[in-house]
């Protein structure tokens, strides 16, 4: 399943020129008030860390500050998320691997049947690097679902930061989410190919991965860890390597070596064997699940 789940980005609209670009996929409605998305306290030595698990859109309705989410903040030095909102980015300005290029006349007939679909321009996304077609798919879903980022848990955690008057950090630059999806092979070729693939079954999975983050369902969540591990590149740079990266800064930094720090990142990033709380318990925290999770009862759809 490759949404991009374990990214930040904000309207992903594809034109000729340029793209804003601001958070990448999902957080969503509270389904049930007993069940909750995923919150962690790590504690080390003078050092506490709330690690909460977002989905990067959402709703009008949403809200994903409930009260134990409310109460960790209020104690925090700083709201540390994946990459700071807003900005400026800077695209390649020349177009490598487009999707005309890399795909097959088979799989460019299959985009086609999307995209008449779709009502989207065949001829734009033939343009389009990979990686940039697949997300424009994967947008048309969420905006279909009536899913937008300006309504997602950064935003509301931001705008809390805001006028709390919290400090508001980043774990990495947006700049570096979209040279990485930039650098993938072929312009994201397998990217595309597996949302091509995985076309029919979108809306059904987009909506088990939301109802899975609002439950905390952690099997449902490794569930879809394992999907996204089917692609080894893609797992490996997009989960593993920033998941490293991230702990690596925590635990060095003299940036956060004491204090309390409220940390939000995409779901998939806090589960798994390699997650970020996993690796941060190799380093000797200890950990505490504070939410309370559910079974979401759904499941992915990924083969007929």
């Amino acid at each position: 399943m490759l949404v991009v789940s374990q990214f930040t980005w904000s309207a992903f609209k594809p034109q000729k020129s340029i793209l804003t670009f601001s958070t990448l996929l999902i957080s969503l409605l509270s389904f049930v008030a007993s069940a909750e998305p995923l919150l962690y306290k790590a504690q080390k030595g003078s050092q506490t860390l709330y690690l909460f698990g977002t989905v990067h859109v959402g709703s009008r309705s949403q809200q994903a500050i409930n009260q134990p989410v409310e109460m960790a903040i209020k104690q925090s030095d700083a709201l540390i998320l994946e990459a700071e909102l807003g900005g400026n980015i800077n695209f390649p300005s020349l177009v490598e691997h487009s999707v005309r290029d890399v795909l097959t006349n088979n799989e460019l007939a299959q985009l086609n049947e999307i995209a008449s679909e779709t009502q989207l321009n065949i001829d734009m996304l033939k343009s389009l690097p990979s990686w940039q077609a697949a997300l424009a798919l994967q947008q048309h879903v969420f905006t279909a679902l009536d899913f937008h980022a300006e309504f997602g848990v950064e935003h509301q955690l931001s705008n809390w930061a805001q006028t709390h008057a919290l400090p508001v950090k980043g774990l990495e630059s947006l700049q570096f989410q979209i040279d990485l999806l930039a650098n993938q092979p072929q312009g994201g070729k397998q990217m595309l190919l597996q949302t091509i693939e995985e076309w029919p079954y979108t809306e059904n999975n987009i909506l088990c991965l939301i109802k899975s983050w609002s439950h905390g369902d952690v099997a449902n969540l490794e569930a879809m860890l394992h999907i996204d591990s089917d692609n080894d590149d893609f797992y490996q740079r997009f989960l593993i390597d920033r998941n490293k990266s991230w702990v690596r800064s925590l635990v060095t930094s003299s940036e956060y070596q004491k204090g309390t720090y409220f940390i939000a990142v995409g779901a998939l990033h806090l589960v798994g064997q390699e997650s970020v709380v996993a690796l941060l318990k190799q380093q000797g925290f200890i950990i505490e699940q504070i939410s309370h999770s559910k079974s979401a009862h759904c499941s992915m759809k990924t083969h007929v």
